[in-house]
């Protein structure tokens, strides 16, 4: 994610219809849609509408409220992560989010405020599944 001017430039990767190595899954996976077509332009949709919805809650009722439902779901809170951003990585403990949304991980006594990357627990895939 980077934010340029008064743009903001977020780029995402999702598995629609099958997934490119063992740890990952597809939202056909997720969602049981084996005998149904997915299509594209239903995820691109789907994204847009919940991009509308959250950035209008984000302008009602500011971050602290999106920061504050985020937790509640997240279940690698505390444990030990790996953050890789390019061919650099960093572990540590994973403890939370900080009021800018920065990643917080905790490194050898001290913390650490990290802005972008992927993070990878115990190489497994991280899935999160809200409400």
């Amino acid at each position: 994610m980077a934010i340029i001017d008064s743009w903001l430039v977020i780029s995402i990767g999702i598995n629609i219809k099958s997934a490119p190595f063992k740890q990952a899954i597809s939202m056909r996976e997720i969602l049981g849609l084996d005998k149904i077509n997915f299509a594209p332009q239903d995820m691109l949709e789907c994204i847009l509408k919940n991009i509308e919805e959250w950035t209008r809650c984000s302008a009602e009722k500011g971050f602290f409220y999106i920061r504050s439902y985020w937790l509640r779901y997240i279940n690698e809170i505390n444990c030990k992560v790996i953050i890789k951003n390019g061919s650099e990585s960093i572990s540590g403990i994973f403890a939370g989010i900080d009021e800018f949304g920065r990643l917080i991980l905790e490194n050898d006594r001290r913390k650490l405020f990290i802005s972008s990357g992927d993070m990878f627990v115990n190489t497994k895939n991280i899935t999160v599944f809200y409400e």
